[in-house]
C-alpha cells in the first residue's frame, strides 16, 4: 500500500500483508519441525543398517577363516591330563571349525596355551604358520579388530575376560555407556561395546526362555564330571541316564555344572552320545524329543552380545557432537552367534521398526531357481527377526516339529511358525532380505 505525503510516495505494510507474513513463516516453520523427527528416524535407521551390515560382513569372514580352542576348552574330549589338556587332540588342530570362537576375549599371543606344544603347533615350520595358529585361538574381539582392519590405538581388547571393567550383562543389559570403555572404534565413527559372556537359550515347553551363562573351560572341582560330559561316558549310567532325561545337571547331584551351560559343541555330542550307544537310549516321544535337541544344535546358536554406539561415543559431558551414549538411543545391542548369524536384540528393548525385512519363496516353476515375493505382502515388511522366523532360518528347526526350543521365534509371548511355503522336506526354500530404510517411504 503507498500513500502521497508532502508530494512524497511513501510505501507502507497493513495489518492484512502483517498477517500474511508472519502465517508463511509460521507454516514453513512447522514444515521444518514436521520434518525433523522423520529425518532424524530416518538418520537412525541407516546406521543400525550400516552396524549391522558391518557386524554381519565380519562374521561372515571370522566363520570363513574358522577357529581353533584352547587345548583347556570344554568340547568332545574324550580324556583330559591333571591341567585339563585335552589328549585327543595331540598333533592336531584343536577344536577346529567354521565358527566363531567360545570366548570374547582373548590374547592368544600372550595368555599362553598350557597344552599347545602338543597339538600341530608345535610341527609348523615357519613363524608365518604358528602365528596364524595362535590367531585363530584369539577372542571374538580379538579377531573383530583384525578383520575390521583398525590401527592399535583403536583396540581396547582384553587379553582375558578375568579383569575389571567389561561389560557383564548376565544379570541385567547396562543402560549407561559412559561406564564403559569401548572396545573397538570403528573408522566411520561408530565404536563397539563387547559383553564379556557367552550365552545359549533354551525354551522349555511351559513356554518360558531362559538364558544361560556358558562355562566354556573346566572347573577344577567339577573335572571328572566335564570330562564325563565331553566324552558321553559315566561311572554311573543311571545318574547320567535320569539326568539326561531329566535336562537337569548331568552326573553328581553335587556339582554346580549344568547341562544346558556348556558349549554347543559338548551339549551335541553328549545328546548324540545318548540317542546311539549311550547308557540309556531313549524311544518313543521321548527319542522324538532327543532327536529334535540332536538336529537343534547341529547349528550353533550360543551367542554373544555386541553394543554398537551408532554416532560416536562422547568424550565429555559437554561433547554436543555424539549422542547420550545409553541403551536404545545411540546404543543398541546385536546377537552374534557363533554360527556367524547376527540380529537385533530385541530382548534389550532394540525397536522391532528400526531393521526390517521381507521374505523371499524359491520359485518352483522358475528353471534358474530364483526368488520371488510371497502372495501375502504382510511379508515384505517386518521385524528382521521375524522375517528370519518365517522364513525358517532362525529357531527352530523344521525338520522333526515346529516348537521352537531355542526362544529364537517368540515374540510377546507368541511363538512363530515358519510359513509352511518355506519348509520342504524339513529344508528352508526361503530368504530374508534386509530392506534398506528410505526417507521417502516415511
Amino acid at each position: 500500500m503507498t500513500f502521497k505525503i508532502f508530494g512524497r510516495n511513501i510505501a507502507a505494510v497493513s495489518l492484512i500483508e502483517i498477517m500474511m507474513i508472519f502465517t508463511i513463516i509460521g507454516i514453513v516453520t512447522l514444515a521444518c519441525a514436521n520434518l525433523s523427527k522423520p529425518k532424524y528416524e530416518y538418520t537412525k535407521k541407516i546406521k543400525l543398517y550400516t552396524a549391522l551390515s558391518e557386524l554381519e560382513s565380519a562374521a561372515k569372514i571370522l566363520t570363513k577363516e574358522g577357529h581353533l580352542d584352547f587345548t583347556t576348552d570344554l568340547g568332545i574330549c574324550t580324556g583330559r591330563t591333571s591341567a585339563h589338556v585335552c589328549t585327543d587332540y595331540a598333533d592336531q588342530f584343536p577344536g577346529q571349525n567354521n565358527q566363531l570362537p567360545k570366548v570374547s576375549m582373548r590374547d592368544a599371543f600372550s595368555v599362553v596355551d598350557v597344552g599347545i606344544n602338543t597339538t600341530a603347533y608345535a610341527n609348523l615350520a615357519t613363524d608365518i604358520e604358528k602365528n596364524q595358529f595362535k590367531y585363530l585361538q584369539g577372542g571374538l574381539c580379538q579377531r573383530l579388530s583384525n578383520v575390521f582392519n583398525v590401527p592399535e590405538t583403536s583396540v581396547n581388547c582384553s587379553a582375558t575376560t578375568n579383569v575389571a571393567g567389561i561389560i557383564d550383562d548376565n544379570n541385567a543389559y547396562p543402560t549407561n555407556f559412559a561406564e564403559f570403555q569401548p572396545q573397538i572404534y570403528l573408522p566411520n565413527g561408530q565404536v563397539i561395546y563387547i559383553g564379556k559372556n557367552a550365552y545359549t537359550d533354551f525354551k522349555t515347553t511351559s513356554g518360558t526362555t531362559t538364558r544361560h551363562r556358558l562355562i566354556v573351560e573346566p572347573v577344577y572341582s567339577d573335572y571328572n564330571s566335564m570330562s564325563a560330559v565331553e566324552s558321553g561316558v559315566s561311572t554311573d549310567s543311571g545318574v547320567y541316564c535320569a539326568a539326561m532325561n531329566a535336562f537337569l545337571p548331568l552326573l553328581a547331584t553335587n556339582t554346580s555344572i549344568s547341562f544346558i551351560t556348556l558349549p554347543n559343541e559338548t551339549r551335541a555330542r553328549a545328546i548324540n552320545f545318548h540317542r546311539h550307544g549311550g547308557y540309556c537310549v531313549p524311544s518313543g516321544a521321548s527319542d522324538f524329543y532327543y532327536e529334535y535337541l540332536e538336529d537343534m544344535w547341529s547349528k550353533n546358536k550360543d551367542y554373544f552380545i555386541v553394543y554398537v554406539d551408532i554416532d560416536c561415543r562422547k568424550t565429555s559431558t559437554n561433547d554436543k557432537q555424539c549422542g547420550t551414549d545409553r541403551l536404545n538411543e545411540d546404543v543398541f545391542a546385536f546377537r552374534m552367534y557363533r554360527d556367524g548369524t547376527v540380529l537385533p536384540d530385541y530382548a534389550s528393548g532394540f525397536p522391532q521398526d528400526a531393521l526390517t525385512a521381507k521374505v523371499l519363496v524359491k520359485d518352483k516353476a522358475d528353471m534358474f531357481g530364483r526368488y520371488r515375493n510371497l502372495a501375502d505382502y504382510a511379508y515384505a515388511n517386518m521385524p528382521l527377526n521375524k522375517a528370519k522366523c518365517y522364513a525358517s532360518l532362525s529357531g527352530t528347526y523344521q525338520k522333526y516339529n515346529y516348537y521352537d526350543y531355542t526362544g529364537m521365534c517368540t515374540f510377546n509371548s507368541d511363538s512363530i511358525k515358519a510359513l509352511d511355503d518355506c519348509v520342504i522336506n524339513g529344508e528352508s526354500v526361503c530368504k530374508a532380505i534386509l530392506n534398506k530404510p528410505s526417507f521417502i517411504m516415511r
